[in-house]
């Protein structure tokens, strides 16, 4: 009675909550929405807006520091560059100077047997006797290594960048062998000038 004399409605529990609850879905559900629309607009109009409620919002025209974002290289994407790897260098192998006949015709059955991977015909003076056989006998070879049965100590079996097909130069050729020997001979072989040991010995011979 009292209330309706006062004119009041009756106050119902727990409808003071419920409406709290209420008030504060709603207003998280607008801020939601409120950041999504900001995001989604212009960036003019982005700064209008938070300019509306906060002071000293930067307009975005403002160059970054570099302190802010780190150094200039760190900015700037630069294509991968090639590594460099030290340079050898290759010697430039001398001139052929002389070469082989067979080798030149490319006749390689002469001295290889092509059956047997390559394998020379002989291991001894018989390979070269094909060809110098009376050449050896007729001017008397008896040259340590001919001696044994090869040539191939002074001479390249292909070709070479000396003339006859030797394996070195002259004198380094000989003294590969005779260099003991050439502290016991006589002092005029210790002439500078005299570098070539076939002006007085026939290679082929013992003297």
């Amino acid at each position: 009675m009292r209330a309706a004399a006062t004119g009041r409605r009756p106050e119902r529990r727990g409808m003071s909550a419920r409406g709290n609850w209420r008030t504060t879905g709603a207003c998280l559900m607008a801020g939601l929405a409120g950041g999504l629309l900001l995001l989604a607009c212009a960036p003019a109009a982005r700064h209008d807006l938070l300019t509306f409620f906060f002071d000293g919002v930067p307009s975005g025209k403002e160059v970054p520091s570099t302190a802010a974002i780190g150094p200039t290289s760190a900015r700037i994407q630069r294509p991968p560059m090639a590594v460099a790897y030290p340079i050898r260098l290759v010697p430039t192998p001398p001139p052929i100077v002389s070469v082989h006949k067979p080798f030149a015709e490319r006749q390689c059955t002469e001295c290889h047997q092509i059956s047997r991977g390559m394998e020379p015909l002989a291991n001894d003076e018989r390979l070269c006797d094909k060809c110098h056989g009376e050449q050896r006998r007729r001017q008397g070879w008896n040259h340590g290594p001919i001696n044994l049965g090869t040539c191939i100590p002074c001479h390249r079996a292909h070709d070479s960048a000396y003339p006859h097909l030797l394996d070195r130069p002259i004198p380094q050729l000989c003294l590969f062998c005779h260099v003991g020997a050439l502290e016991n001979m006589p002092a005029y072989h210790q002439v500078a000038e005299l570098n070539d040991c076939t002006k007085c010995h026939d290679p082929h011979r013992m003297y």
